[in-house]
């Protein structure tokens, strides 16, 4: 049997006519297409009943957590900044929700960008709601060509769930303007960009809580080899 990923949605409206601005909740391609070449099943999970989230994670082997709206600073007790984009309490509620019933019930959770956020701050870190607030920034964070294509270098620590799997460096993608400031303390930095030390990728210290900043999903649409075998490896978590 092949294992069940639970792959968290987003919402969105079609633009037909008859259909316009009636809502929805879709999940990327980019997951169900890793999903299916990672040797998995993927499942989209709603984000707006979290009265369920113990059943709906008793139905999957493993989660993941996807890109999208910035984290609402209320999160790690903050108030906005002026460059804080768009926000989604309901989808804040149900995701960490949904991450902390699978890490309850043991469970493997990978954080994609959002996720990779979202986990930090529901784990007492905090965020740069904005990269311009961090002096360090020297290279770019969001690129303007299509994610499919790398943009810059990830360093990689030995010592990671990560480095067996892609060695030292990596070539990735990146999209975003908010990143981790403090790291939640049960957690540990594993990569790193390699301009401006950005934190690319976090891994809990016991529990099987996995984090990355870039968007492999992307990359593997582009048939990026390397994260096909991060996928391979986090449906291999799932397995056991």
């Amino acid at each position: 049997m092949k294992p069940v990923i639970g792959i968290t949605s987003e919402k969105y409206s079609l633009n037909y006519t008859r259909l316009k601005n009636i809502p929805g909740e879709a999940t990327w391609h980019g997951f169900t297409n890793a999903m299916i070449k990672a040797g998995a099943l993927s499942v989209a999970l709603p984000f707006s009943h979290v009265e369920e989230v113990e059943q709906y994670v008793h139905l999957i082997d493993g989660l993941i957590v996807t890109g999208g709206q910035d984290v609402s600073p209320s999160l790690y007790g903050e108030e906005p900044h002026p460059k804080l984009g768009e926000l989604d309490p309901v989808r804040d509620e149900m995701e960490s929700a949904l991450i902390k019933e699978a890490v309850r019930q043991g469970k493997p959770v990978l954080g994609i960008c959002r996720g990779l956020q979202l986990i930090n701050a529901i784990y007492g870190g905090t965020l740069y709601q904005d990269l311009s607030q961090n002096p360090n920034i020297n290279i770019q964070h969001r690129q303007e060509t299509t994610l499919t294509l790398p943009s810059h270098h990830v360093n990689i620590e030995q010592d990671s769930w990560l480095h067996p799997v892609l060695g030292d460096k990596l070539f990735v993608n990146t999209s975003h303007h908010q990143a981790i400031k403090d790291l939640a303390s049960d957690f540990k930095a594993i990569a790193y960009s390699a301009g401006d030390q950005v934190i690319e990728a976090i891994e809990h210290k016991e529990a099987p809580i996995y984090g990355l900043q870039w968007h492999p999903e992307m990359l593997l649409l582009g048939d990026d080899h390397a994260s096909l075998e991060l996928f391979r490896a986090f449906v291999a978590k799932c397995k056991k």
